[in-house]
């Protein structure tokens, strides 16, 4: 099997546009995308495939797009990767590092946070 699955996952082959018309009557009669997954024994982007090739547009919730340029701005600014997922609402596996746009952003080179009374040497002095 490919990709090592076993034949009990694996969803038997349809005729060429069965699944397209499985969906478009499934949508037609008001099921979601998971259930229409359910019934048919594919993954949900498959459905989702087949409901955009009918022409039913994406679902934006989960169709996010991220401004790098701002998120670089706000990254810039001090905050940590972590901030930055939790302001602008991306997942550092799928989004951080992956994205194209994600892997032009710069590294800081300077430190975030310094006291204001921090001095070069200060620390071994005070030891």
């Amino acid at each position: 099997m490919e990709n090592g699955e076993s034949n009990e996952t694996r969803t038997p082959k349809r005729r060429a546009g069965t699944t397209r018309a499985a969906v478009a009557g499934l949508i037609k009669r008001g099921l979601t995308i998971t259930e229409i997954s359910g019934m048919l024994g594919v993954s949900k982007p498959t459905v989702c495939y087949h409901a955009r090739k009918l022409g039913h547009p994406r679902d934006e919730r989960f169709n996010r797009r991220y401004d790098w340029t701002e998120v670089q701005r706000y990254y810039d600014e001090g905050h940590s990767i972590t901030a930055c997922q939790q302001r602008f609402g991306f997942a550092r596996k799928s989004s951080w590092t992956p994205s194209p746009a994600a892997r032009s952003l710069r590294a800081r080179t300077a430190p975030r946070w310094r006291p204001s009374s921090w001095k070069v040497g200060a620390w071994a002095e005070a030891t």
